[in-house]
């Protein structure tokens, strides 16, 4: 139903799209380690994969951002070695063709990874990339991530609600809040019959507390619900139990 609305008012679309694309304020990736050690238990090896919101965009420090949220969660309970590969645009398309150039392969190699968290979608969303062939590129990049990792637990984060974000106008955001609905349905899907990942279960509230100044990027409050509910969930799904920060 929403593409046939798009198809009747893409001219509206492009325009709101290209002003949105001009006006946005452009926030810069968190700075900080992207890779570190900490904690003490039994091992864990983390790996944080993903676009600018893995990436940390909207707040200044990684120790803020979700890299930083989620080590510290899960350093609680186990020795911690994490490693973060994420940039601003990525799609995950992109992300797949950098885990198998080569710096993307030395990354693989250097460990073999207990814990994946992912973070891509939006930037699919907002690509002409139809919903079934990026369910084809999630699919390829599982299959990448367990050649690698044949015990791996992934961790998929659904796509946010595009359509309340306040960096777009009404219009738009319905057309992207739409989209972005049809991707979550697909990564559903791809969750419930692959026995190899799993869709992290994660609603951030979407106010001036829980947005960074760009109206489209975390703040580091809703980074730090992001990393609870990531760590919460792999104890949960490792030991049987919930625990609550």
């Amino acid at each position: 139903m929403y593409q046939f609305v798009a198809l009747l008012l893409w001219p509206i679309l492009l325009v709101q799209a290209l002003w949105v694309k001009r006006n946005t304020l452009r926030l810069p990736e968190a700075e900080g380690e992207r890779s570190g050690k900490g904690g003490y238990g039994m091992p864990l090896n983390l790996l944080i994969l993903g676009d600018s919101a893995a990436a940390g965009v909207g707040v200044d420090t990684q120790d803020k951002a979700l890299s930083g949220c989620l080590s510290k969660c899960l350093a609680q309970y186990y020795s911690l070695n994490w490693a973060l590969v994420a940039r601003s645009g990525a799609t995950t398309v992109s992300t797949l063709n950098h885990l198998r150039s080569g710096h993307g392969i030395k990354v693989m190699q250097s460990n073999e990874f207990d814990l994946v968290l992912v973070s891509l979608g939006v930037n699919d969303v907002l690509s002409p990339i139809s919903v079934n062939r990026w369910l084809l590129a999630q699919r390829a990049l599982i299959d990448t991530l367990y050649q690698y990792s044949p015990n791996a637990h992934i961790v998929l984060t659904p796509v946010p609600p595009l359509g309340v974000f306040p960096a777009f106008p009404s219009l738009l955001g319905w057309f992207l809040g739409q989209r972005a609905a049809a991707f979550n349905d697909k990564l559903r899907q791809l969750a419930s019959g692959d026995t190899r990942c799993c869709l992290l279960d994660l609603q951030l509230p979407v106010n001036d507390e829980a947005m960074a100044r760009d109206g489209f990027h975390p703040s580091s409050a809703s980074y730090q619900l992001w990393g609870e509910a990531a760590a919460s969930h792999y104890i949960s799904a490792t030991k049987g139990s919930a625990n609550q920060y």
